[in-house]
């Protein structure tokens, strides 16, 4: 298993799935908005329909092909509550992504790192 860091065009990158991350009852925000926008709002509604809540640990793959857009595949991870987020909630949350991801087969996937207060990327 090979891991990589890198600042990107994340809707261009060579992956075919994306995870991207939304607290417990909330909305998408920060990059995962922007990714939400970009497939026309996509993410929201699908979250809304399945009823995601976005509790730790929780995940929902989500299938959409647009011009432009590389990942075909996006997987909403949830953090749980916002106040409690820490890193062991973000790995936790990955862990789960990728879990779901090994069982979709997918072979490249690329993660959008959540920024929190609490949170120390480098321990991710």
């Amino acid at each position: 298993m090979q891991f990589t860091s890198k600042t990107s065009d994340i809707l261009k990158e060579k992956c075919d799935t994306l995870v991207v991350d939304v607290f417990f009852k909330e909305k998408l925000s920060g990059e995962a908005a922007l990714v939400d926008k970009a497939l026309g709002g996509l993410l929201a509604k699908v979250i809304q329909e399945e009823g995601f809540e976005g509790k730790l640990g929780s995940t929902l793959l989500v299938r959409a092909e647009k011009a432009g857009i590389t990942p075909k595949r996006f997987i909403v991870m949830g953090l749980g509550d916002k106040a409690h987020a820490d890193q062991e909630a973000v790995r936790c949350a990955a862990a789960s992504a990728f879990v779901l991801a090994r069982d979709k087969k997918s072979k490249r996937l690329a993660f959008l790192i959540p920024t929190l207060a609490k949170t120390d990327a480098r321990a991710v």
